[in-house]
């Protein structure tokens, strides 16, 4: 039970305005450049064999250079659950999302509620806000998880 996890189900028109707003988005951090070239998740162009055929590459060199290489691979739990709200909002602002988008972004985020149904309806829970995450199954929330951890320095 506990590797279950929420799923938004959107009507037609949310993906579609969502749809438009991630085209905008990774076009504005594409073309400044915000987005790390080595960062191979849900991006159009690169892959998971891309990101694999980069660590070969870079093991590679290192060993016809006889040098040391060290590498660190991170499963998270649940990653899509662990964003919080208030510093993907501050990231995009520090990308240059500002004004009215901004607060689109806000208002996207904020005030969601989910709940569980069983058995096709005949079981449900009450509604609980959801606080923190990028909602899963969302157009979105893909390309909001993959902004998140990105230049954590400067913040």
């Amino acid at each position: 039970m506990e590797n279950y996890r929420p799923i938004a189900i959107l009507p037609a028109f949310s993906k579609v305005y969502e749809t438009v707003v991630l085209k905008k988005l990774i076009c504005h951090l594409e073309s400044n450049c915000s987005l790390h070239h080595l960062q191979f998740g849900s991006r159009k162009g690169k892959s998971a064999i891309d990101a694999i055929h980069e660590l070969v590459s870079k093991v590679g060199t290192a060993f016809d250079g006889s040098e040391f290489i060290t590498a660190l691979f991170c499963d998270l739990a649940k990653a899509f659950d662990c964003v919080q709200h208030k510093i993907l909002l501050h990231k995009l602002r520090f990308y240059g999302v500002r004004g009215s988008a901004l607060r689109w972004f806000e208002s996207y985020l904020s005030n969601r509620k989910q709940k569980v149904t069983l058995d096709n309806g005949i079981s449900s829970s009450k509604y609980e806000r959801v606080e923190i995450g990028v909602p899963q199954g969302s157009i979105l929330g893909p390309l909001l998880f993959l902004i998140y951890p990105q230049m954590s320095t400067h913040l």
